[in-house]
């Protein structure tokens, strides 16, 4: 009897331990199944956003916290007119026109101070041409190390329709003051010299005359 009741015990722990190292093993093969699968997903969304940035229709730059391009996306290259390989060798100056580089630091500064930042300011293509831009710029990290990426994009149009609009709104004015002047004016000479010095003085032409 005392060897019966000593192989069952024996038995009901090899039983026990036996069902505690399969829970746990299963609860280590849900463990790494989770991690996989979170994993599995994190790279799929890392693949679908470097999808959606190497192909986005506003030029995408990233760059290191000394300024050197350390990757760019196709609208980028096609935009300035660089092979990809001589985009990545630039630094941040050499895209800048030489007119908005002194405004370069402050705005470097900024983003280092608030995180993001969105500002106006002009680049310049491979030939040289220039062009306005507004970038959207922000701070993040890889494995410790800050880099800032900007999203830039090209309001070349949006600057010629607000410079059509300027125009536009500045002959209506001039128009309105000539009209002004056909009142007021008490000879005809005291008219054509108001006209002549509104179309120059508000319309902003150069010249201005009477035949």
């Amino acid at each position: 009897a005392g060897w019966f009741t000593a192989i069952v015990a024996v038995l009901l722990v090899a039983v026990a331990g036996a069902t505690v190292a399969l829970f746990w093993r299963r609860q280590e093969t849900r463990f790494y199944r989770d991690r996989y699968e979170a994993e599995r997903e994190r790279l799929a969304l890392a693949d679908q956003y470097d999808y959606l940035s190497r192909y986005a229709n506003d030029i995408i730059l990233r760059i290191d916290d000394g300024g050197r391009l350390v990757d760019a996306n196709e609208r980028a290259v096609e935009a300035y007119g660089y092979e990809r390989e001589e985009l990545l060798r630039l630094n941040i100056p050499d895209l800048r026109a030489p007119s908005a580089l002194p405004e370069l630091e402050e705005q470097w500064r900024k983003v280092e101070t608030a995180g993001s930042v969105v500002f106006e300011t002009v680049h310049r293509r491979k030939d040289g041409a220039e062009f306005p831009v507004e970038v959207s710029a922000r701070l993040f990290e890889i494995d410790g190390r800050p880099f800032r990426q900007s999203i830039i994009r090209d309001i070349t149009e949006r600057k010629s329709a607000e410079e059509e609009l300027h125009r536009i709104n500045r002959m209506l004015r001039v128009l309105s003051d000539c009209n002004q002047g056909v009142i007021r004016a008490e000879d005809e000479t005291q008219l054509l010299d108001h006209l002549c010095r509104t179309i120059t003085g508000v319309g902003g032409y150069p010249l201005a005359w009477v035949g």
